[in-house]
């Protein structure tokens, strides 16, 4: 038998959000919480920042709170009673008619469409019209509310198994720590050299015109801050230059450069990458500098490591400026003093491929659990289209 529908108008009221005046505000707790759109939405229920001692729209206990202006369809509970801005509407289920688990999950179900349904406006939102016109099943309140206790127990178990996964990528991440500190340990007696005694020279990029776009792949871009990162070079952090602009050749990337930021917040002030190939249409910029090594002392990739680790970070994160923490900077005279620790090559060369062997298994460990975090993230939608569509 086909399933019957009826329009979400005739089982549930529809309260559109409406700001009230911004003078009666406040993050001190004062009035009734105040949620104006996505933003404070938490797994279930909203987090509120800010409270309204006014309310032009309230959401009582039990309320789904929807998003309806960019991002559409996400949704929340409300768990007490609530202002809600223009960026939210209220549904509240007639409970003789539908059960507030099955109409929610249903609506989980039903988020793409809606956000397709905002993509036609310039600025993309829904409107009580596209909400009261949403066709929900229609079914014995009995079999929403077996439904729902389905949904519920499948999605409890995916819990579990995403919280395990986050447990997992913890212990990756302890693991790290441990094998870094046996490194460190293996060093903590090595003599100490200030980073410029093992440079031929320190190269600066340019600072040059730029359009506001990102730089395609087979165009000409200077880097950003962000192509320095902890991992690796991000060539797409680029932006393009305008057309006819001759670089010199020192300030293209190429293969084997050891790349450092000059500037960027204070965790990533002094980020190192080596770069694995060519980049010949990627353009240093005056805060990436390229470290020039002299290989008769120093494996390049020995000191990315050691310029990675908390004795060097400890110093360029004293020594970098800035009166703001999302931009700090560091001189070339802070990096030539950057202390290394010295130790002969051929232990250089034992710990690079300790650090690579170690890498190469974590990194799959990574992958392995972000694989099943990704399966994880498809699988709540999957499973609501197949108990909707058997039911």
């Amino acid at each position: 038998m086909k399933t019957a529908f009826k329009l979400l108008n005739e089982v549930a009221d529809i309260i559109m959000g409406q700001s009230p005046s911004s003078q009666t505000y406040n993050t001190e707790g004062h009035g009734m919480p105040f949620f104006q759109g996505k933003t404070e939405f938490g797994e279930v229920y909203p987090t509120a920042v800010k409270w309204c001692s006014e309310p032009k729209k309230i959401a009582i206990p039990g309320d789904i709170l929807i998003s309806v202006r960019a991002p559409v369809g996400p949704t929340n509970l409300a768990k007490e009673e609530c202002c809600v801005g223009r960026g939210l509407a209220a549904i509240r289920p007639r409970s003789d008619m539908i059960d507030r688990d099955f109409l929610w999950y249903f609506l989980q179900l039903s988020e793409r469409i809606l956000a397709e349904k905002g993509q036609g406006s310039t600025f993309e939102a829904i409107n009580s019209d596209d909400l009261r016109s949403m066709k929900i099943p229609h079914l014995l309140l009995e079999d929403q509310r077996r439904i729902a206790a389905l949904l519920k127990a499948q999605l409890a178990e995916v819990k579990k198994v995403r919280e395990a996964a986050k447990a997992q990528l913890k212990e990756i991440q302890v693991l790290l720590a441990r094998f870094w500190e046996g490194c460190l340990d293996e060093l903590k007696d090595a003599p100490r050299e200030p980073l410029g005694n093992l440079l031929t020279g320190i190269e600066a990029g340019k600072s040059i015109k730029t359009t506001e776009l990102p730089a395609q792949p087979n165009e000409l871009g200077v880097l950003k801050v962000s192509a320095v990162t902890w991992n690796e070079f991000q060539p797409q952090e680029a932006k393009a230059v305008y057309a006819g602009y001759e670089p010199e050749t020192r300030h293209r990337v190429q293969r084997g450069d050891l790349l450092i930021s000059r500037a960027n917040t204070r965790e990533l002030v002094g980020a190192v990458v080596r770069v694995s190939k060519d980049y010949f249409l990627r353009l240093l910029s005056d805060k990436t500098l390229r470290l020039m090594v002299d290989e008769t002392r120093v494996e390049p990739k020995y000191l990315l490591n050691v310029l990675r680790w908390p004795e060097a970070r400890s110093y360029i994160e004293s020594h970098a400026t800035g009166t703001s923490d999302s931009m700090r900077n560091i001189s070339q005279v802070t990096i030539r003093d950057i202390p290394v620790p010295i130790v002969p090559r051929d232990l250089q060369v034992r710990i690079i491929n300790r650090i690579d062997a170690f890498s190469s298994e974590t990194t799959k460990m990574k992958k392995a659990v972000k694989s099943v975090q990704a399966h994880l993230g498809l699988l709540p939608q999957k499973l609501l289209s197949q108990v909707f569509e058997t039911n």
